[in-house]
């Protein structure tokens, strides 16, 4: 047996052998076995197929991501199975993400979109967003001042339109597996916390292959501000090196580590500033309000989610030259540059 195919029986079995757990304590073994395929299909998670009787789950997440992300999946894809073979009787039909198949969720203790996004999927919404930061690229200065005034009036024209009632909450994993919580890492999702109507938790997991023990940040939040969550954070975290290699270009004898962090830490504070001043007179006294009672909902959630959860700080920084010359770069960043360029664990969760 060669060393891929040892692998894949591996990945095989540890997708068996979670399927009949989850079935067996969670849905009182009312599903059969079905047979298990490492799907190499690009921009699918996994799929069931009714007529194969088969759950695929992609390899490349498989290999690469969480054990959170690929047991999310796992029973996503056996949400569907329940639905399919339990829950809707034989002869009749339902939409794929029908009320059967929320049900099953329920069930599982999921949610019906509880899988990350692949890069490149986006909501009518954000596509929205995005068109109006495209045209404030445009060298003309009140045009591009335009463009960025209704790209906000329209954030915040969704928050104010969905009622507090209507608001609904979700989960996504932001960013991927990291082996550690490095302090840049802390502000920026203190950051997205702070500013984009998320709540964040850090989860320890590790990778299926070699058990190798790594962080997840996961964000909760309805799921148009979970998207625009996930692209500041991709733009920041591209925009953070840009602007370090852009630095020392200029600054050579700056270097290590402990500078490219001072330097980092000071470009997300500076745009933090900039955020602040932004919010700050965008947002009138009834848009305030709403947010703030959406946030406080947002919290029932996430204590619903996990009762227990210990908080950490978002990091300390040194005022270095380097912090200084970061400082005032994140006060110049902004974000429609981004478009063209379980249990008896400890859960961290980010002030």
């Amino acid at each position: 047996m060669t060393h891929q195919a040892g692998l894949h029986r591996l990945l095989a079995r540890f997708l068996a052998e979670n399927w009949r757990e989850f079935n067996h304590s969670l849905l009182r073994d009312q599903l059969t076995e079905p047979s298990f395929l490492l799907d190499q299909t690009r921009g699918r998670l996994g799929f069931w197929d009714k007529t194969s009787r088969t759950i695929g789950i992609s390899l490349e997440l498989l290999l690469n991501h969480s054990r959170e992300e690929v047991l999310d999946t796992l029973k996503h894809e056996m949400a569907h199975q329940y639905a399919d073979e339990v829950l809707i009787p034989t002869g009749q039909r339902e939409a794929p993400h029908g009320s059967a198949f929320r049900y099953a969720c329920r069930q599982l203790g999921i949610d019906t979109s509880a899988r990350y996004r692949p890069a490149g999927e986006v909501s009518p919404l954000v596509r929205r967003i995005e068109k109006l930061l495209r045209l404030a690229e445009s060298h003309n200065l009140h045009e591009a001042e335009a463009a960025m005034a209704k790209a906000r009036a329209l954030m915040e024209k969704y928050e104010l339109e969905v009622g507090l009632d209507q608001t609904e909450f979700r989960y996504a994993y932001i960013g991927k597996p990291m082996l550690q919580r490095a302090t840049v890492k802390k502000v920026l999702s203190s950051l997205l916390q702070q500013f984009f109507q998320v709540r964040i938790v850090w989860l320890p997991s590790e990778f299926i292959v070699h058990s190798k023990q790594v962080w997840v940040m996961e964000a909760m939040g309805t799921a148009a501000n979970l998207e625009i969550a996930q692209y500041v954070f991709a733009y920041l975290n591209r925009e953070l090196e840009h602007l370090w290699n852009k630095h020392r270009a200029v600054n050579p004898h700056q270097k290590g580590r402990s500078l490219k962090r001072d330097f980092q830490m000071g470009v997300l504070l500076g745009f933090k500033n900039k955020l602040a001043a932004d919010q700050e007179t965008s947002l009138n006294e009834a848009g305030k309000a709403l947010i703030l009672l959406k946030q406080e909902k947002l919290e029932g959630f996430m204590r619903d989610r996990y009762p227990a959860l210990s908080k950490s700080r978002a990091g300390r920084y040194r005022q270095t030259s380097a912090f200084s010359a970061g400082l005032a770069q994140g006060e110049n960043l902004d974000l429609r540059s981004g478009i063209k360029r379980g249990r008896g664990q400890t859960l961290l969760l980010e002030p």
